[in-house]
């Protein structure tokens, strides 16, 4: 089976390359999209991950709890739906919903 082209940088694959064919306007983060995240950053300075364990981040980017699909989905400017992350927390949850699922070999 073959695999989807992935581009790589910093030595880390990222996303199939088919995700970056498109602008990011045309994948939802238009002018509402910049401008609910800004005002969501400016209400959430700090990482709500870290928070959750005692410790304290500036938050560098707003990341949707719940994937949305496409422009018109309801989810994409909904504040209910967001979340403001540390770079490394944004990081961590990106690599991780994009990683194949590991599988372990079950021993009898």
């Amino acid at each position: 089976m073959k695999r989807a082209p992935t581009l790589k940088g910093a030595g880390k694959a990222c996303r199939p390359a088919c995700h970056h064919n498109k602008s990011a306007a045309l994948r939802g983060y238009d002018h509402k999209w910049r401008r609910l995240r800004l005002w969501y950053i400016r209400q959430n300075p700090l990482c709500e991950n870290c928070l959750r364990v005692g410790v304290t981040r500036q938050a560098a980017d707003v990341d949707h709890v719940r994937p949305f699909n496409g422009r018109d989905d309801v989810l994409r400017l909904d504040v209910s739906n967001l979340m403001a992350l540390c770079r490394a927390c944004h990081n961590r949850k990106t690599h991780a919903s994009t990683s194949p699922p590991v599988i372990e070999s079950q021993q009898s």
